[in-house]
């Protein structure tokens, strides 16, 4: 899951909630997806902050779907609406941020570095 706030007034804060390591489920990149609309439409939110809950920010990719058919947003589509953005996004980094790039999963997409 990913909780929307409003801190500080025009700041918007998108928390990923998977424990124990924050990990892109389905789930959690749907909730992604739909906090990012809301926050990015919302006239009143300036910025808009991502964060991990209980100090780790995310551990990759959510290893229980490995084996399995994919549901959920794809990763690549969101980082692109990260990019694009009119908007400034900001990664608050704590503890332990996991994962590979897209180029050595073999995607053609871009990937944020």
């Amino acid at each position: 899951m990913a909780q929307y706030t409003r801190v500080a007034g025009s700041v918007g804060l998108i928390t990923l909630q998977n424990p124990p390591v924050n990990a892109l489920s389905a789930m959690v990149r749907q909730g992604v997806v739909d906090t990012m609309e809301r926050a990015l439409s919302a006239p009143e939110v300036k910025s808009l902050v991502i964060c991990g809950q209980k100090e780790t920010f995310c551990g990759g990719a959510d290893i229980r779907e490995f084996g399995t058919k994919m549901s959920g947003p794809p990763l690549t589509p969101l980082i692109h609406a990260i990019e694009a953005s009119t908007k400034p996004v900001v990664a608050a980094i704590e503890g332990v941020a996991l994962g590979q790039t897209g180029a050595s999963r073999g995607d053609s997409g871009s990937t944020a570095s």
